[in-house]
């Protein structure tokens, strides 16, 4: 059986530790791939979401930076039906299969066809001989030295497939490499979750904070001065007697606020009011 070292464990760790660290999802992609070359090296890592559909990216990031030129990201789209992940995901959509009666270990199968948290190795499937041979090693690969690779699919859907893949040159990955990346795997699954539901609370209300903004600009000076005194604690007597007008009236101008705050009582009010003015200050 396969043991980790003391030193790999307390990689995985820390490596672990950090996944869960950022939050922030427009710089998580980029510290992800840091966090797993501390525990995995490679030559090249990427963040990858492809539409194997349309045979294209949706988004593409990598570490280092511009190892990948921009103008060959193309190329791998054109022959990404070669690649074993792919074209064993999507049968259907890679309409070409060269590789259906090469792969050398078809007991992989059933391991890649259900991928999610699970690596697997370009040489699970084809021997570097006949991984030179194909057009993908050729006009892509070739190009940047790329002779072995290794993949966890995080997530696969009809449109999208998700994954992190390391590329290295001149030796392969090792079952500790597979297994360390396996034990990170649902971690990152999970981690990528958190970083969008937090986003997504953001963009709410950022969005909210937009809007109750600018329902307090509609609102007229009288109005505004209404509410300013109910963020006082102001009662209804008190306001109309400090702005000298019939109780009648102020009811009148918080049916009125309420409508253009979407709100149903004074307390809702006065707590938009007071945030307003928290992040104005």
């Amino acid at each position: 059986m396969l043991r980790l070292s003391h030193s790999d464990l307390q990689s995985l760790q820390n490596c672990i530790r950090e996944i869960y660290s950022d939050l922030n999802l427009d710089e998580w992609h980029s510290r992800l791939l840091s966090v797993i070359s501390k525990a995995i090296p490679s030559e090249l890592i990427n963040y990858s979401e492809i539409n194997p559909l349309k045979q294209e990216y949706i988004r593409f990031i990598e570490m280092p930076s511009k190892y990948i030129s921009l103008k060959d990201i193309p190329i791998f789209a054109e022959y990404m039906h070669e690649h074993p992940t792919i074209s064993l995901l999507y049968p259907e959509q890679m309409l070409k299969r060269p590789l259906k009666d090469c792969i050398k270990d078809r007991g992989r199968l059933d391991y890649v066809l259900s991928p999610e948290c699970q690596a697997v190795k370009l040489s699970d499937f084809l021997t570097n001989n006949q991984f030179r041979r194909l057009r993908l090693y050729n006009e892509f690969f070739r190009k940047y030295d790329i002779e072995y690779q290794m993949v966890v699919p995080i997530s696969h859907h009809p449109s999208t497939l998700t994954g992190i893949v390391l590329n290295r040159n001149g030796k392969d990955f090792s079952e500790q490499d597979r297994l360390m990346l396996n034990i990170l795997a649902p971690h990152i699954v999970q981690a990528y979750k958190n970083a969008k539901t937090v986003s997504a609370i953001q963009l709410n209300v950022r969005a909210s904070a937009e809007t109750q903004a600018g329902a307090i600009d509609s609102l007229t000076l009288r109005e505004a001065e209404v509410l300013h005194w109910v963020a006082q604690g102001k009662d209804n007597a008190t306001i109309a007697a400090i702005m000298q007008i019939r109780i009648c009236t102020v009811k009148k101008h918080l049916e009125n606020i309420f409508a253009k705050l979407g709100v149903e009582n004074r307390v809702a009010a006065a707590r938009i009011i007071m945030e307003n003015n928290k992040s104005d200050g």
